[in-house]
């Protein structure tokens, strides 16, 4: 996911290499199919083995937040990068996949 954006969702089923430091609140949305959003690319400042990846938040299609704290990309299978995701108030419109 070199080419990532802050602005693109992805879709994906949530798939975690290692449930030892999952929330519980992360536990029922295991093998879920979900949208997420990348939020930074994960530093040594941040720990563990994820450095260079990209960190993302569980969301729904009109990107309310699941509260099951962030995933590294390497727990997420993907299906589909979406570029240009605008939610509305009649719900999610999606402009472009790669």
């Amino acid at each position: 996911m070199d080419d990532m954006d802050i602005c693109y969702i992805v879709e994906g089923f949530f798939r975690p290499k290692n449930t030892e430091n999952l929330r519980e609140e992360g536990m029922p949305y295991i093998g879920k199919l979900l949208f997420f959003q990348p939020m930074w690319k994960i530093t040594e400042e941040d720990g563990g083995n994820y450095v260079g990846q990209w960190a993302f938040m569980a969301c729904d299609k009109n990107l309310k937040w699941h509260h099951m704290g962030w995933v590294p990309e390497e727990d997420i299978d993907v299906i589909e990068i979406y570029k240009n995701y605008r939610p509305n108030l009649r719900g999610a419109v999606i402009d472009d996949k790669s």
